[in-house]
C-alpha cells in the first residue's frame, strides 16, 4: 500500500513539473522588421540631410519628446525645428 501511494505521488509530482517546464518561444523571422527599421533610418537621414524638418517629425509619434543633453526640448513642435545642416 505504501509503494502505490508514494509511485502514485511520484506520478503526479513528475505530471505537474512537466505541465509546469518553459518550452522554447518559437523563433520569429525578424527580417521585415530589420528592413522597416532600416527604411526609417534611410528616410530620417534623407530628410535631416535635406534639412526637412517636418519630414523628420513625420517619422515620430504625436506624443514624442526630443531629448538632447538631458534636457526635454518639447514635443512635435521641438521635433520639427528647421534643422541646421553644417555645410
Amino acid at each position: 500500500m505504501i509503494n502505490s501511494r508514494k509511485l502514485i505521488v511520484l506520478v503526479v509530482s513528475l505530471a505537474v513539473l512537466l505541465a509546469c517546464a518553459k518550452t522554447a518561444p518559437p523563433v520569429q523571422d525578424t527580417a521585415a522588421d530589420k528592413a522597416a527599421v532600416r527604411a526609417a533610418g534611410t528616410a530620417r537621414d534623407k530628410a535631416y540631410n535635406a534639412g526637412d524638418g517636418a519630414a523628420v517629425a513625420a517619422l515620430y509619434a504625436e506624443d514624442a519628446v526630443l531629448s538632447a543633453s538631458q534636457k526635454q526640448a518639447g514635443y512635435m513642435a521641438a521635433i520639427s525645428m528647421p534643422v541646421a545642416v553644417p555645410k
